[in-house]
């Protein structure tokens, strides 16, 4: 984890050349996951909503469909296909 700006470079040493994306940090109770696909016509369509527990930074479940409520899992979707 990169926790400040003297970490980058060291981080990026040891990751090389690897394409990389960066996520800001944010205390959570559930991770959620949602796989969107778009269809040539443009129609959206959402696999069931999973939840992902990770040891270390690395998944190492996955729990699908998640055990949340109905609500959760249409606002998860509904977010993911806007993006």
């Amino acid at each position: 984890m990169v926790s400040d700006p003297e970490s980058i470079p060291p981080a990026l040493e040891v990751l090389k050349d690897r394409p990389l994306y960066a996520e800001k940090w944010a205390s959570f109770s559930k991770e959620l996951a949602v796989m969107v696909v778009r269809r040539r016509d443009g129609v959206c369509i959402s696999y069931p909503t999973a939840e992902t527990v990770h040891e270390e930074n690395i998944c190492k479940l996955v729990y699908a469909p998640a055990a949340v409520s109905g609500v959760v899992q249409e606002k998860v979707r509904n977010s993911s296909r806007r993006l």
